[in-house]
């Protein structure tokens, strides 16, 4: 089972996430993790040029790092590439 939110939840926060002072957003990995076995954690990605629809589109993730480039604050893409 997963929790959290999504891209564009994100995309719609910037401006408070800002106004904490962060400079970087870190999150979670977002790409196609789709484990047949299982895998709650993100880490076993299946397909590292997509973005997992339970999270969003590659749209929105071009979306999410326009945005924060503007806000002169950095997107951290997490992955474990073995």
């Amino acid at each position: 089972m997963r929790h959290g939110g999504d891209l564009k939840g994100i995309i719609n926060n910037i401006d408070y996430i800002y106004d904490l002072g962060f400079t970087a957003i870190w999150p979670t990995p977002v790409l196609t993790n789709d484990m047949q076995s299982g895998s709650y954690h993100g880490y076993a990605i299946t397909d590292y040029y997509e973005v997992d629809p339970r999270f969003g589109t590659m749209k929105e993730y071009k979306e999410l790092a326009s945005k924060l480039r503007k806000n002169g604050m950095k997107l951290i893409m997490d992955q474990v590439a073995n």
